[in-house]
């Protein structure tokens, strides 16, 4: 009978509970910006989150945009570095983060995601979109190798984050 060595471990069972996470959904309103510092990804942006307030009779009133700081490390930096840019909506998970300022001391928040995708319910995508590809050819990035749909085709359809000087009746629809 041969003895185990104690410092093996047998391969554990994965809980049968799913994994949670924070969630944040929004648009992209700042241009993300990407750094590969010491060969450590880092993806730094500001998204906005358009708020409504709910009435009983099923109508609605816009509420003012709030703006938060996304931050990302490692491969989700890589993946939403090569996937979303100013105006995409879209959809993060992760978790919250208190940071001080390093001037001032104060508390500041940020969502520190590990999970990007885009709001396909928002927004019509698809990968490497031309104006995508402009982007990376203009920093010297290798580009996909694939055939490029049009995309003039989708922008009707997809998410124009409101306008403070638009009248309500020239706001883009949104799908609810």
């Amino acid at each position: 009978m041969s003895e185990q060595d104690p410092t093996t471990q047998a391969p554990r069972e994965p809980d049968v509970d799913p994994e949670l996470e924070a969630g944040f959904y929004g648009f992209v309103a700042s241009k993300p910006k990407f750094s590969d510092e010491n060969g450590k990804p880092y993806l730094f942006f500001r998204a906005g989150q358009i708020h409504y307030d709910y009435h009983p009779d099923g109508s609605r009133t816009q509420l003012p945009t709030t703006f938060h700081t996304i931050v990302a490390f490692e491969g989700a930096a890589v993946h939403g570095d090569t996937h979303l840019q100013k105006r995409d909506v879209f959809l993060a998970f992760g978790r919250m983060e208190d940071k001080p300022h390093p001037d001032t001391g104060a508390s500041r928040k940020r969502f520190i995601a590990n999970r990007f995708g885009h709001d396909l319910a928002r927004m019509n995508y698809q990968v490497g979109t031309p104006r995508r590809l402009v982007d990376m050819q203009q920093q010297g990035r290798e580009t996909p190798d694939r055939e490029q749909p049009s995309r003039e085709q989708s922008r009707s359809s997809a998410f124009e984050p409101v306008q403070a000087d638009q009248v309500e009746a020239e706001q883009p629809a949104r799908a609810m």
